[in-house]
């Protein structure tokens, strides 16, 4: 485990103050006993993955912050674990550091092709390092994919809102006529070929669209007028709004020359627009397909489970015993079913019993 705070003594993460570099990554191995052969041969492992080798001698004091950090991944690093728990590393680095250091990890998951749960409140770092995000929302999964699927293709509201930077544009909008009418502009109204057939005559409804997909040649446009003009590096970003209407962030190709004050034709293809209905989940356009596809649950909560014909056929164990025998985890009358309970579950989801997977 790598955490926000690595040098929080006595925190089993802390780096200790009064160790060197080489004593630090080894210290959990001392601390269980390995032999001194093993613990040197690990730790210089780890110090040539972070490139670490120059420094083994200096004490925490005498490193920078990012230096420190490749400490305690390296105390990490020395355990061979099969899984990383990163609890957001980078945090308590300052900006500059903390892109140096995203690299760094990024680096580090090529070299040694290990899982890493990276945990982030950053979506830059989440974007930027991740082979797979999994969104969490009060507990619970917002939605699971790669980076470029949950920022062109969110399920919901949150998950629209919370991927891309800049973050989505959001307008409020009402079903009329089969088109969506927008009433903090005029009520003007927006044709959605794509999901006319899924909208509700008179239900409010929520446009998404992103800063990237104002461009000019599209067939909708909004009259906006400028309020601030950013310029964070190459691109340029104009804020804008009509009236009372909720400000929007447009993309723009040769803003050098945009100026607050300005009027301005804000031109975009409805196509390119992601609707949410008023509990916040994606309204999508229905794809057909001749495929049936069987989903199976294995819900944990669950005390027990119906045994599929395949166990011991044991007619007197609970668990192997016969279709219609409910098995209760450790209650079974087979002393090899008893053993697993309903513990070993093979890749259909149907409860596998010691005598038949042996």
């Amino acid at each position: 485990m790598v955490f926000q705070s690595y040098a929080l003594h006595p925190h089993p993460n802390a780096l200790h103050p009064h160790l060197t570099v080489r004593e630090n990554m080894g210290f959990a191995l001392r601390f269980a006993g390995a032999a001194k052969a093993e613990i040197a041969a690990r730790v210089g492992e780890a110090a040539r993955i972070l490139e670490m080798e120059p420094l083994p001698d200096r004490k925490p004091k005498d490193l920078s912050g990012g230096q420190r950090q490749r400490v305690a991944i390296g105390r990490a690093i020395v355990r061979h674990p099969q899984v990383f728990l990163f609890d957001e590393p980078l945090s308590s680095l300052d900006a500059e550091l903390r892109v140096h250091m995203r690299i760094e990890v990024a680096r580090l998951h090529k070299k040694l092709q290990t899982t890493i749960i990276y945990v982030t409140h950053d979506q830059v770092e989440a974007m930027t390092l991740a082979d797979k995000i999994v969104v969490l929302r009060d507990g619970g999964v917002e939605q699971v994919g790669a980076p470029p699927d949950l920022c062109d293709n969110p399920d919901s509201l949150f998950v629209a809102g919370f991927i891309g930077s800049p973050k989505m544009n959001f307008l409020e909008a009402v079903v009329d006529g089969g088109a969506a009418r927008l009433p903090d502009y005029d009520n003007q109204r927006l044709l959605l070929p794509h999901l006319a057939t899924h909208l509700t005559e008179g239900k409010p409804l929520t446009l998404g669209l992103r800063p990237m997909h104002f461009k000019a040649g599209g067939s909708a446009e909004l009259a906006l007028t400028i309020e601030i003009v950013e310029h964070p590096g190459g691109e340029s970003f104009a804020c804008a709004r009509q009236g009372n209407g909720k400000m929007l962030t447009i993309a723009a190709d040769n803003g050098r020359g945009l100026k607050p004050g300005d009027q301005v034709t804000a031109r975009f293809d409805p196509a390119r627009m992601l609707c949410f209905d008023t509990k916040g989940q994606r309204i999508r356009q229905a794809v057909r397909s001749d495929r049936l596809v069987v989903i199976t649950a294995v819900v944990p909560e669950l005390r027990w489970m119906w045994r599929m014909p395949d166990g011991c056929g044991d007619r007197s164990c609970r668990i192997g015993g016969g279709p219609e025998r409910p098995g209760r985890a450790g209650q079974g009358d087979c002393r090899d079913c008893r053993a697993t309970g309903f513990g070993q579950i093979n890749r259909r989801g149907k409860s596998v019993c010691a005598a038949q997977s042996a």
